[in-house]
């Protein structure tokens, strides 16, 4: 959902109406087969032919939502993927008790599940390596249009070295995203734990039966189901950026970040004058309830003094302070 609003930076730019030659590749897009035909999107970047369609499989209907309608219509040559594709739904995500037995189903049916995110023994599995860092490129990209707009003199020094600022601030908090993601927890904690939870859940039925006889079984099952569940909150808590349901929902995050960015560019900075003189605009109130039309108008009113006025105004204030003290307090009867 990325790429509409990046597509015309010269990293990412391709152009569909040119025929594309691996010869004129950009590195981003060296070991991408480029499409003989443009390539459009329905809604900025899904490349698929069904907007229910996703690369696990059709989606229900009534459970459709793209917002990248909302996004610009670009052409590329290149075959882009949905901005949203969370992995397949199994039968452990409803049951995830059978977990256990998972393992033991993949040795005898001799498969692999690549959707896993660790090894066997619960080690996290190294990420794919990722041609480009796309947040840090942007970033670089806003300070050389900040740097444009210094050199045109174009912005004041202040309002360049507060934009400065602010995409330091964002260049450390994407840096420190990064490392939440990719800081395993230490492996020798893991195994430690596990191998500690492991013996103990093996000699709990032979300490239990003299006193639980024929509930064993289930006794051990439970005590099983609660100590292995603390083993699996400590995975989860590890990444919190997938598409787990305890997982942060950065979709959303997005998405209201972009709303309120539509809103805020809607709204045109208007002149201080427009807005503050008007027939809404009560200053004083609750004690002096006039809008700020009136008040300018009793030119005989005591705030207009030449010696007095600011005395008077200060008065109406301290006025304003014991009213909204009374009535915001709650008395009890």
């Amino acid at each position: 959902d990325l790429y509409p609003l990046i597509c015309y930076l010269p990293r990412y730019a391709t152009d569909a109406s040119i025929k594309p030659d691996p010869e004129d590749s950009l590195p981003l897009w060296d070991n991408v087969t480029h499409s003989r035909a443009p390539v459009v999107p329905p809604f900025g970047v899904d490349s698929l032919k069904n907007e229910s369609e996703t690369p696990n499989g059709p989606q229900r209907r009534g459970t459709i939502f793209q917002p990248e309608q909302a996004l610009p219509r670009v052409s590329t040559d290149v075959p882009l993927l949905p901005a949203r594709i969370p992995p397949r739904t199994t039968f452990y995500d409803y049951l995830p008790i059978f977990l256990f037995f998972k393992p033991i189903l993949t040795i005898f049916r001799g498969t692999r599940y690549t959707e896993d995110r660790r090894d066997g023994a619960g080690r996290k599995k190294a990420a794919r390596p990722v041609e480009s860092n796309v947040p840090l490129e942007i970033s670089l990209f806003l300070s050389s249009y900040t740097a444009w707009l210094l050199k045109e003199d174009l912005v004041k020094p202040a309002i360049a070295t507060a934009l400065i600022n602010t995409l330091t601030v964002l260049q450390d908090t994407v840096a420190n995203l990064d490392r939440v993601r990719t800081t395993p927890i230490p492996f020798a904690y893991q195994a430690h734990l596990r191998t500690t939870m492991w013996i103990y859940l093996f000699l709990l039925p032979f300490q239990i039966y003299a006193s639980f006889k024929y509930l064993t079984i289930p006794a051990t099952a439970f005590a099983s189901f609660l100590l292995m569940g603390f083993l699996e909150i400590g995975q989860e808590i590890e990444n919190p950026f997938n598409y787990d349901l305890n997982d942060l929902d950065l979709d959303a995050f997005c998405l209201t970040i972009e709303r309120e960015l539509a809103e805020i560019t809607a709204h045109s900075a208007s002149d201080p004058s427009s807005f503050l003189f008007n027939s809404f605009n009560q200053p004083f109130a609750p004690t002096d309830r006039r809008n700020v039309e009136e008040i300018l108008a009793d030119s005989k009113h005591a705030y207009h003094l030449p010696d007095s006025g600011m005395m008077h105004v200060q008065r109406t204030l301290l006025g304003c302070w014991r009213e909204i003290d009374e009535v915001t307090r709650h008395k009890a009867r």
